[in-house]
């Protein structure tokens, strides 16, 4: 008898499984991996992370055919609008192909289709990290004809954000508020009245650094460190994305290891942490500046995301 939604959550990181009943949460793990795999290429990880979730579900003690449905995260494919979406073929050659970007969010989806074609059943993605409702004024930049595009963390943030909206007795479409989404990337997004007007590219080097992205930074620095260590576009693209932020200051991305430094005295830890947080703090408020929302209150939901309204 089919009882339970499979829910995949695939990140940089750590692959997050969960089993849910109608909208009641049954059980849910993360499992963190270690350097040497996430280091790989998304094609290169899916039999681990596909493990994974076989092992899940073990652990459970569920079967595979108790699955109704699987829900995943959408990773970098054709720009949507947020909502939830059948996985079809067309949405397979993008994740797959790595067309439109490499990330291990594109697993999630890859992975729900592969257990769902094994098991007879059907795989949705809901607000993939491609999902872009950004008004015009946040597409501008400095340079004609480079926009800005729009990929973050929509699923957190929007199921976060509805979270909160509940919370207040209100519609997550009535509402203006500041969503900070944090974990192997970082990303800042106003929302304004259910749709993401404006948010940082939190994979290709904007808004604040992360634990392993550079978040972004000096235009003419970066081309000199480029022409000084004769750096591919793949190098470039691997330094920002995966060997940035945190990992390049301190050769760790597990803040939990950097808090027990901290805790043990070193104060060079502390230095960079603290920086970490003023680039943080300082992309939130401006966000809250450049946009047509007011600051009124700080809610720290169960989830690695702060909505600020």
């Amino acid at each position: 008898m089919k009882k339970f939604i499979l829910v995949l959550n695939l990140g940089s990181t750590t692959t997050k499984v969960a089993l849910f009943r109608d909208l009641n949460c049954h059980i849910v793990k993360t499992y963190s991996h270690d350097k040497e795999l996430i280091s790989q290429g998304i094609n290169e990880q899916k039999t681990v992370r596909y493990g994974t979730i076989i092992k899940f579900l073990h652990e459970c003690e569920v079967s595979p055919e108790e699955i109704s449905i699987v829900a995943a995260r959408g990773g970098l494919l054709h720009p949507v609008e947020g909502g939830t979406y059948l996985i079809n073929d067309d949405m397979l050659n993008d994740l797959s192909s790595g067309k439109y970007g490499d990330h291990a969010s594109n697993l999630s989806g890859i992975l729900a289709a592969e257990f769902a074609g094994n098991y007879n059943i059907e795989a949705v993605i809901t607000d993939p990290v491609v999902v872009d409702e950004l008004c015009m004024q946040a597409q501008y930049t400095g340079i004609k004809n480079v926009r800005r595009t729009s990929i973050f963390h929509a699923l957190n943030q929007k199921a976060v954000a509805r979270k909160y909206a509940l919370s207040v007795d209100k519609n997550y479409e009535d509402l203006n508020l500041i969503v900070i989404h944090m974990g192997g990337g970082i990303t800042v997004g106003a929302h304004h009245l259910g749709r993401v007007i404006d948010v940082n590219n939190g994979l290709n080097g904007d808004g604040p650094m992360s634990p392993t992205r550079a978040g972004s930074l000096p235009v003419n620095g970066l081309l000199k460190y480029i022409e000084e260590h004769e750096l591919s576009h793949q190098d470039i693209n691997k330094l920002i994305s995966k060997q940035g932020g945190l990992l390049s200051h301190l050769n760790t991305e597990d803040v939990r290891d950097i808090v027990s430094d901290i805790n043990d005295g070193d104060t060079t830890v502390q230095k960079y942490l603290k920086q970490w947080h003023f680039r943080l703090a300082k992309k939130s408020v401006l966000k809250q500046l450049c946009c047509t929302v007011r600051s009124t209150r700080l809610f720290l939901p169960a989830a690695s995301a702060t909505v600020i309204m």
